[in-house]
């Protein structure tokens, strides 16, 4: 079948949501528990239910049946995958959380209000939840029942109209819908993909009220989205169409099929671009009118850009093969004569992609990832002569924003004889040289940087220090999915300049190039040297441009990061004084974040505030001695604190924090509490990370709450901008939550994102500030790092022994060192 051609962006337009368009049945008794009898074979059925988070799709086999009468909506679900006998229903009584069985949901969005969800829950044992938005008083006279056999169980749910407060739906009536299905082992998939909930409106589907004309589509069957053949089964009315449209990484439109839908239900289309990560699948009749839509992800891995890569450097380290010395050319032969079969096996397979299968094409991923591995020492060193022909050792180069695995990982970095790297006045940025033998071991490893000059001679009025790039063992079981459970770089070892480097490594070293608000504007130029002892130096050159405008020593972005002094003085204990506390003072404001405490009962200290202060500090907590309640008595020091605070321009900068991720139940203590503070201290901000949807509009706390933080996953970039009308303000944080998709700073995640979280992403999504918990959570650890580049140091911040989880850099963005405060890459970002 010939490849379609790609297909520009403005040519389609990607559905928003699932749609469903359900027909209409004549008045009858409950339908019963058969789907092979009617009236469910003639009901609307959808399948391919996706995984929470929406990347994958579920294993377990899951088919929805849809039709309407006048009085009642009904649903049937049949599950496969879990045969009945191994079914748990642990929930007896109506209105438990019967979730966490082996269970059905049916969540109904209707009139476009919150107030106007109504969620059914059905387990197993035909055991009821439901409720009208979070009134779970609400108990309508649903008809609920299930059935179990070898290869699964079904539901049928008849919900009636009327308990809805509405009668029978218009002809072409919508209602956001999602169905749902949970295992007892926790397996939560759905239909419309959401990312974290299953209660989240703004992604589920549409369900279309059709009327008693409408024909039904029948989702059959719909295997995971492969390379090559793919072979959906809807039965359909007959002339329906189909329409797949395949979006890369950045959902732009990259493939496009049309075609009949045959009268069996049967259709192809055949993928040959492996570049499409996520597919649309449209039904329409024979008059235009979608029958049913959805987006699915793609299965098959995106390989051919990789062996693209390996056979570019394969054939580079084929031809500079002779430039290597014979003791180096003596292990690269044999590795090239064994990859040489691979490769072209992999070539020819890639540029067949519409010939290939789902397995097919995971094999060749695999392959790939082998030879990358067999091939990375070999091609690091050819790729280094390209450049430098005389060198005795790979040289690679990387950016701040990766971060590069000293084993077990190919190094993915580039090679050249220099590193540009541009930057404001008043400015930190950093990249990475890397290290990488071949043939024999590396013994101490130096990186020297040399003053940096313009071509007129004029010298950098700034700084360039070398740390080496320390790695950590992450703990195995953390509370989101990683790809690679071993040593990952974090910490910055800034006392360490030195490293031996043993075949198969990639010891980095990272150069932070610092200007001051004073440093002139222009292009500087300075050797970097590299030695190990028994070889030649290697010199690269390091470019480094400044630009005529200064950063201001703070940030615009306020920010509440915990620094929880206590522990920090344990790690030097008779060491620890104030030039030590004072160390880890600077420090901090250095990397623009404010000397802060969210948990702090007592005030901080007006001079440390003002220190703070004149280097860009602009949020702080005045302490949980503020929050007082109506029989409290005044305070006169209170008092004279804020006054102190006013003198000293510092009182627009405190806020008082409060009620941590606390919930409904304690937002009649908030109204008390923050109301009695703006009717004591007027003008002091009030601000929590309590947890109310409904930023205080339907909580009664609007009016009391300042400044609302929720998680990253809850922001509303519109309630934001109401706040602000209002005058009030709304941030966002992070913690151990969100994970993937959504953006976090774990150790095993991207270095980029904690760039984007408090730059790109808050500026893009207009936060007025970002909060974390605790930037120095070492309970784990008892002593500073004192080696590199595997550091004894323990990652795994956060354990969880209930949950059986240890989050490896949560709560923990910096390590103490033997003299003071060390950084870490994703602080660094």
């Amino acid at each position: 079948m010939a490849r379609s051609a790609p297909t520009r962006q403005t040519d389609t337009v990607r559905p928003e949501r699932c749609l469903i368009r359900v027909p209409q049945a004549d008045e009858r008794d409950a339908p019963g528990i058969d789907f092979g009898r009617g009236p469910w074979t003639d009901a609307a059925v959808v399948s391919g239910f996706l995984q929470m988070g929406g990347l994958t799709m579920s294993s377990l086999p899951t088919w929805v049946y849809l039709y309407y009468t006048p009085a009642t909506l009904w649903v049937g679900f049949r599950c496969e995958g879990t045969p009945g006998d191994t079914l748990k229903a642990q929930f007896t009584q109506r209105d438990e959380k019967v979730w966490r069985d082996d269970s059905v949901d049916v969540i109904l969005k209707y009139l476009g209000e919150p107030e106007k969800t109504a969620h059914v829950s059905v387990n197993c044992a035909a055991v009821v939840y439901d409720a009208l938005g979070e009134d779970a008083s609400w108990n309508p006279d649903l008809t609920v029942q299930t059935a179990k056999d070898s290869n699964g169980w079904s539901a049928v749910i008849g919900l009636p109209f009327k308990p809805l407060g509405i009668s029978a739906p218009k002809d072409g009536g919508e209602w956001s819908v999602n169905f749902c299905r949970s295992t007892s082992s926790r397996q939560l998939t759905c239909w419309a993909p959401v990312l974290k909930s299953y209660v989240e409106p703004a992604r589920y589907g549409r369900m279309v009220f059709g009327g008693r004309r409408t024909s039904a589509a029948q989702m059959r069957r719909l295997d995971p989205v492969s390379i090559g053949r793919n072979n959906p089964l809807v039965v359909c009315p007959t002339g329906s169409t189909f329409h797949v449209i395949g979006y890369d990484i950045r959902e732009c439109p990259i493939f496009e099929r049309r075609g009949p839908i045959k009268a069996d239900g049967r259709f192809e289309y055949v993928l040959a671009e492996d570049r499409v990560r996520s597919v649309s699948l449209a039904v329409t009749d024979d008059t235009g009118k979608e029958l049913l839509c959805g987006s699915y992800p793609m299965h098959s891995p995106p390989v051919s850009d990789r062996v693209k890569t390996v056979a570019t450097r394969f054939d580079e380290a084929t031809r500079m093969l002779p430039k290597f010395t014979a003791e180096a050319r003596a292990k690269a032969e044999p590795i090239l004569a064994k990859a040489r079969p691979l490769v072209e096996q992999a070539t020819k397979l890639a540029s067949r992609p519409e010939t290939c299968s789902a397995e097919d094409w995971q094999q060749l991923a695999s392959t790939v990832g082998d030879l990358a591995m067999q091939l990375d020492g070999v091609t690091c060193h050819a790729g280094m002569l390209t450049k430098l022909p005389d060198a005795d050792f790979a040289v690679g180069l990387e950016s701040s924003m990766q971060k590069v695995m000293i084993k077990d990982h190919p190094f993915e970095g580039h090679f050249d004889d220099h590193y540009d790297l541009s930057l404001a006045r008043n400015e930190h940025e950093g990249f990475q040289v890397v290290a990488i033998p071949f043939a024999r071991d590396l013994v101490e490893v130096t990186v020297t940087a040399g003053p940096l000059k313009t071509a007129s001679g004029l010298a950098f009025d700034g700084k360039v220090e070398v740390s080496l790039v320390g790695h950590v063992d992450v703990a195995d079981n953390p509370p989101y999915d990683v790809d690679y459970k071993g040593w990952w770089p974090d910490p910055l070892l800034s006392f360490l300049q030195k490293s031996d480097v043993k075949q198969g490594e990639h010891v980095a070293f990272w150069i932070d190039v610092a200007t001051r608000p004073e440093t002139k504007p222009g292009d500087y130029e300075a050797p970097l040297t590299i030695t190990a002892r028994g070889t030649a130096p290697i010199t690269l050159g390091l470019k480094v441009r400044v630009w005529d405008f200064a950063l201001p020593d703070g940030t615009h972005l306020r920010n509440a990061f915990t620094y929880n002094e206590g522990p920090t003085g344990s790690f030097y204990k008779d060491r620890w004084n104030d030039e030590m506390r004072h160390r880890y003072y600077d420090f901090i404001l250095d990397h623009r974040l404010n000397i802060d405490h969210l948990y702090r009962r007592e005030s901080p200290d007006i001079s440390l505030l003002k220190y703070g202060a004149a280097r860009g500090m602009n949020a702080f907590n005045v302490g949980g001695v503020f929050r007082r309640g109506k029989g409290d008595k005044a305070d006169p020091e209170l008092t004279e604190y804020l006054r102190q605070l006013k003198k000293a321009k510092l009182f627009d900068s405190a806020y008082v924090y409060g009620f941590d991720e606390v919930r409904k139940e304690k937002f009649g203590e908030i109204r008390e509490v923050f109301g009695e503070i703006h009717k004591r201290f007027p003008g002091l901000e009030t601000m929590t990370t309590a947890v109310d949807p409904s930023f205080g509009k339907r909580s009664g706390l609007r009016e009391v709450v300042d400044i609302w933080v929720p998680l990253t996953d809850s922001y509303d970039i519109e309630e934001a901008r109401r706040l602000r009308r209002e005058g009030r303000e709304m941030w966002w944080y992070i913690c151990v939550v969100p994970t993937h998709p959504y953006a976090n700073w774990f150790i095993e995640y991207p270095a980029i994102e904690a760039r984007l979280l408090t730059g790109a992403m808050s500026y893009k999504y207009e936060a007025g500030g970002f909060l974390y918990y605790l930037i120095n959570l070492w309970d784990v650890n008892r002593r500073p790092i004192s080696k590199g580049p595997y550091a004894d140091w323990d990652p795994g911040s956060l354990v969880n022994e209930e949950k059986k989880y240890t989050a490896n850099g949560d709560g923990s963005l910096l390590c103490p060192g033997p003299d003071g405060p060390l950084s870490t890459i994703r602080l660094e970002n």
